[in-house]
């Protein structure tokens, strides 16, 4: 496996372990175990379970904002380009829950 598809196997599931168990309730080794690999590797990517977090919420604001920019990129009226930005927004949420559920630091 490469370490590109190691780091997303890592960010999937501290992802599904946060989710389930919010930052301070989640553990580097429970993380290590969800996603089959040695606390070691996790480290090797990410320098602390705060880094790793940060590298989460990172890429879901890029997906938001891509989806935000793809909605607003038509000829269609501001009222048009709002409500469909809005749409994407909520259609994030819905179908990536795990993403949005709000967790601290």
């Amino acid at each position: 496996m490469s370490a590109p598809e190691r780091r997303e196997l890592i960010l999937d599931a501290a992802l599904e372990v946060f989710a389930r168990r919010g930052y301070h309730g989640s553990s580097i080794d429970e993380i290590a175990h969800a996603a089959g690999v040695s606390k070691a590797l996790i480290y090797e990517h990410f320098p602390s379970k705060r880094d790793l977090h940060i590298s989460l919420l990172e890429l879901h604001i890029q997906e938001i904002f891509e989806r935000l920019a793809t909605a607003a990129a038509t000829s269609d009226p501001g009222e048009v380009r709002l409500e469909a930005g809005v749409n994407a927004f909520l259609e994030f949420v819905e179908t990536r829950r795990d993403a949005f559920r709000p967790r601290c630091c």
